[in-house]
């Protein structure tokens, strides 16, 4: 079953995040970066395997970014992270309490709707049709542009009908 599940809606923005028991599902690994034109803040959730890979190579090359948990905020974060975090290079945000520690696809939908919504260009490294982040790139504002890398744009463009 994909995101959009039985409601067939993602949760809004404007409405509390569901907490759900299923954990957020891996990806098959991909090239880890598109090259991005400096000066560029990336903003993700930082949770599939792709994900990890951009904000460890952002760490290393000093991108700025900013990342959404899908989580409360930890009382620290390694020290890598917390040098970007002092030198102004991450910020780290999440709606959740300290308190909530576990990571749910509900909960990542929410931050996924908010990077999108937050974000002036949408760069996408993996969609599965049907899944959550193709039902979420469905709401997209037509205007904002939105490029898929990784993969074949053409070939999903008839399932999602998302990318422009």
């Amino acid at each position: 079953m994909g995101w959009c599940g039985s409601s067939g809606q993602a949760p809004r923005l404007g409405q509390a995040p569901v907490p759900a028991q299923a954990p957020v599902p891996a990806q098959a690994p991909v090239p880890a970066r598109a090259p991005v034109p400096a000066p560029t803040t990336i903003i993700s959730g930082f949770l599939s395997e792709m994900e990890r890979a951009v904000f460890e190579q952002c760490l290393a090359d000093g991108t700025p970014m900013v990342q959404v948990l899908a989580r409360g905020l930890p009382s620290a974060f390694p020290a890598r992270v917390q040098r970007a975090i002092d030198d102004g290079r991450l910020l780290v945000m999440t709606p959740f309490p300290p308190e909530d520690t576990t990571v749910s696809s509900a909960k990542a939908a929410w931050c996924n709707q908010y990077v999108l919504e937050a974000a002036r260009d949408v760069v996408v490294g993996r969609v599965t049709p049907g899944g959550m982040l193709a039902c979420l790139l469905a709401d997209v504002p037509p205007g904002k542009a939105v490029r898929v890398v990784g993969q074949d744009a053409e070939d999903h463009s008839e399932t999602t009908g998302v990318w422009r």
